[in-house]
């Protein structure tokens, strides 16, 4: 199952109104495109999903505002999702700082009712693209992530 749509703006500030609105506002000011693209299976859709998001900024310094505020977003949803029925039991974060690529590798382990759940995510700038990756239940080891990043950022059109 394939799912490829556009988040409007209110869209995106509902998704990053947990941190300051000072930080929303650089994160989002430079906005100029973006497109969602994700994959579930047909017959068990909430037993697995990747998702892939494009982002065109106005500028590198742009990007770079969005990487961090995308970041800021992730540690405030650790904290949100400390307790309840789906919590985030753990969070392993990794800088990434390459010509490459610039932005944050995460790790999560996930407790949803009795089933624990691995969430790997990733938030990277390549001049005035971001690219956004999650898997959930989807095995991808960090070089195979990262070297996809690359791609999918480099195919969009990434300097």
């Amino acid at each position: 199952n394939c799912t490829v749509v556009t988040a409007n703006p209110e869209q995106l500030r509902l998704i990053t109104s947990m941190i300051p609105p000072a930080e929303q506002e650089k994160m989002l000011d430079g906005l100029v495109a973006n497109r969602v693209m994700s994959f579930s299976p047909k017959r068990a859709p909430q037993s697995k999903q990747v998702a892939f998001v494009l982002y065109e900024l106005k500028s590198v310094q742009d990007a770079l505002e969005f990487v961090t505020g995308s970041e800021l977003v992730m540690r405030a949803n650790d904290e949100k999702m400390k307790a309840g029925a789906v919590r985030i039991i753990e969070s392993k974060y990794t800088a990434l700082s390459s010509e490459n690529l610039t932005g944050v590798l995460a790790r999560k382990q996930m407790q949803v009712g009795p089933n624990l759940q691995t969430v790997l995510s990733l938030s990277a700038a390549r001049g005035r693209l971001v690219v956004e990756t999650m898997f959930v239940e989807e095995k991808i080891a960090d070089d195979e992530h990262l070297a996809l990043a690359l791609d999918l950022v480099r195919r969009a059109g990434g300097e």
